[in-house]
């Protein structure tokens, strides 16, 4: 299926985004990383306008379309940061959640999981998210992007 030019450019985006996200995560420490996405245990709203959720929407799906391809890890923290990120560039304001759960194949051991929420679409790491107690969620106040 032929893709836009819009949606080409928004995988290259995506791509960049997802390396930039796995720097941040591998270098910066994690009390710095979390205060990037925000005020812990602040939500955002569960609606946004369409044009937004729309665009939400769109990110998600490039995010994931790309993080099967890089040839670094670009798993749930990944996505996050980097539709996080797309979202910030665009002043849409999203909220980070994260979360763990027992691994049921090691008993005692416990897996994390992150995952990004835009209005009522969860646009990355939301299909396992009903697997995961929540521990902490982010999200900036309106007009706090820098």
């Amino acid at each position: 299926m032929a893709r836009s030019q819009g949606d080409r450019l928004l995988l290259f985006e995506a791509f960049f985004a997802l390396a930039l996200a796995r720097t941040i995560a591998l270098c910066v420490p994690f009390r710095r990383l979390a205060g990037m996405f925000g005020d812990l245990g602040t939500e955002g709203p569960a609606n946004v306008p369409p044009a937004q959720e729309e665009i939400a929407g769109k990110i998600g799906w490039a995010v994931a379309s790309m993080a099967r391809y890089v040839p670094w890890d670009g798993r749930c923290l990944t996505q996050a940061i980097a539709g996080w990120r797309m979202l910030a560039r665009r002043g849409i304001f999203g909220t980070v959640y994260l979360g763990v759960s027992e691994d049921p194949e090691h008993a005692g051991k416990r897996v994390f999981h992150a995952w990004l929420r835009c209005g009522s679409r969860f646009m990355t790491g939301g299909d396992g998210r009903l697997r995961y107690q929540v521990l902490a969620c982010f999200s900036r106040k309106e007009g706090s992007y820098d």
